[in-house]
């Protein structure tokens, strides 16, 4: 027997090399005992899948709602430069500009998230020194917005590494599958062994099947 490559997907071997061989099992009262066990591993391997699947599910609606927060906070901090720039004549070298966007509105909105969070709290610590109430009324704006965006981040990252974990389950899982596909076939061969092309006839034909891909971490 040609065994199916372990770089083969989770859910290849589960649904076309799995199903198949349990169907041929579960028709063969001889193999009721293997059927069984092979069931169970069946199982353990979909219950993995699953896990991995609503990990990577609840990734990207994290990733989603972490950019949303992001957006939210350049949304405020554009609206804040332009506050500036109307109390200054659009003129970004007025001291009122440059105290608080001295590089501009760029570099703050298109740094890292980390980078963008810390700056926009040294922008809230300067506001605790403004006379001026329309612009240090954006101080408590900026100080919600921050921390919504800080803890849609660690949700993100806190999403990722049970994606990673999940994958890492399945991974196992499938070794542990692979192990007991290629145990069922010593059995079935010395239960046969008058007819070893019966034996074969419990498992599908390897061939080439789609890979399994191991879950990236998205970029901001």
């Amino acid at each position: 027997m040609q065994m199916p490559h372990p770089t083969l997907a989770a859910e290849t071997l589960l649904k076309t090399f799995g199903v198949y061989h349990l169907t041929r099992l579960q028709a063969e009262p001889a193999a009721k005992a293997i059927a069984e066990a092979f069931a169970k591993a069946q199982d353990r391997l979909e219950t993995k899948l699953s896990a991995w699947d609503k990990a990577r599910i609840a990734a990207q609606a994290a990733m989603a709602v972490r950019d949303g927060e992001d957006d939210a906070l350049d949304t405020l901090l554009r609206r804040f430069a332009n506050v500036l720039l109307s109390k200054t004549n659009n003129n970004r070298k007025a001291p009122l500009y440059q105290r608080y966007l001295s590089d501009g509105l760029g570099p703050v909105v298109t740094a890292p998230l980390e980078a963008e969070v810390s700056r926009v709290r040294a922008i809230v610590d300067r506001l605790g020194e403004e006379k001026d109430a329309e612009v240090s009324a954006f101080a408590p704006l900026f100080a919600v917005a921050a921390e919504k965006l800080e803890k849609a981040m660690d949700a993100h990252t806190a999403s990722l590494a049970a994606e990673v974990s999940t994958y890492e389950m399945v991974e196992a899982e499938k070794i542990a599958w692979l192990d007991l596909y290629k145990y069922d076939h010593r059995q079935l061969s010395l239960y046969f062994h008058a007819d070893p092309k019966r034996a074969e006839s419990f498992f599908k034909p390897a061939a080439r099947e789609k890979r399994a891909a191991a879950p990236s971490s998205p970029a901001k």
